[in-house]
């Protein structure tokens, strides 16, 4: 059993949070634009509260068809299909993220947007002072108390 605690900083494709995962797996850009964007033909561009510049290639009916992300004046991230593939090609870190829909089903609004549990706060995984669930559910490898036997 893991006892210790991990740092996902170092994780490929780190300019992108775990929770912008649902945006990326639906080909939406993850990230709102901090001023108007442009619209020229069927591109969009816009900047980032971090001052990056969006690019995102729109379909007739408004879908994105791919987005590129320029980080300091130079193309850092790529989305786009291949064929049947959707791929996120990180240039920079030099990783390549590869997959495929298999079932695609109409969406009745836009996913609720995660966020993150209030009683949330960084600890040791198995730290006997993090709450267990109220739902009686088991967590991963243990019982219901959230204590494994």
């Amino acid at each position: 059993m893991f006892s210790g605690s991990f740092d996902l900083s170092g994780v490929a494709l780190g300019p992108f949070p775990l929770l912008s995962l649902p945006s990326l797996l639906l080909g939406r850009v993850p990230a709102s634009p901090a001023e108007e964007p442009v619209v020229r033909g069927d591109q969009l561009s816009f900047h980032d509260e971090a001052g990056r510049v969006w690019t995102a290639v729109l379909a007739a009916g408004g879908a994105v068809q791919s987005w590129s992300l320029a980080e300091g004046g130079a193309p850092s991230i790529w989305w786009g299909h291949n064929d049947d593939w959707v791929i996120l090609s990180d240039r920079e870190r030099d990783v390549q993220v590869r997959w495929r829909e298999v079932l695609l089903e109409p969406l009745d609004g836009e996913p609720v947007r995660l966020e993150r549990p209030a009683a949330y706060r960084l600890g040791p995984c198995r730290s006997p002072a993090l709450p267990t669930p109220a739902s009686g559910v088991p967590s991963p490898g243990g019982s219901p108390s959230g204590r494994s036997s």
